[in-house]
């Protein structure tokens, strides 16, 4: 048998899904913010490794726009009444290894791991507008925060690997 604490789940939130199960704007609220919460780690884990990188505070910025996010999609959960978890999950560990790796090889990858990440989490909300079931607050956060601000990171990580 699997156990659910080793994914970042704990023995709550599998009774509270046997009870209440799921809607499937609650899977996608869930779904996108673990991906909020595996670029804020992400992030995290990049500075910590480059104290010194010249344009630290570039990404500074863009971990903090990515932690209020995190806030937003934790409080879009919470009026779902639906348990909040605090762990990226299995991708949080495959964003780990990718960029545990690109940090070994220097500036260049690492910048271009965490573009290749902005650019999925473009995806993952054009993807979560097109499901169609949102609440009108999250569809006008996406659209006028979300979408935006992804767009802005990739522009600012592309112009921080031409100069690095």
């Amino acid at each position: 048998m699997i156990d659910s604490v080793e994914f970042g789940i704990t023995q709550a939130a599998v009774a509270n899904e046997a009870l209440n199960p799921k809607t499937p704007e609650v899977h996608d609220l869930e779904k996108i913010l673990r991906g909020e919460v595996s670029a804020v780690e992400a992030y995290r884990q990049v500075l910590e490794k480059f104290r010194d990188f010249q344009h630290a505070n570039d990404l500074r910025r863009i971990q903090f726009e990515h932690e209020r996010a995190v806030d937003f999609w934790k409080n879009q959960l919470r009026t779902q009444e639906s348990l909040v978890e605090e762990a990226s999950g299995p991708w949080g560990t495959i964003v780990e290894t990718f960029l545990g790796v690109a940090k070994l090889l220097g500036d260049g990858p690492t910048l271009h791991a965490l573009k290749n990440g902005e650019e999925h989490g473009l995806k993952e909300y054009r993807e979560l507008l097109e499901a169609d079931h949102l609440n009108e607050e999250c569809v006008s956060f996406v659209k006028s925060v979300c979408l935006n601000l992804q767009r802005q990171h990739i522009f600012t990580l592309e112009s921080l690997i031409r100069h690095s």
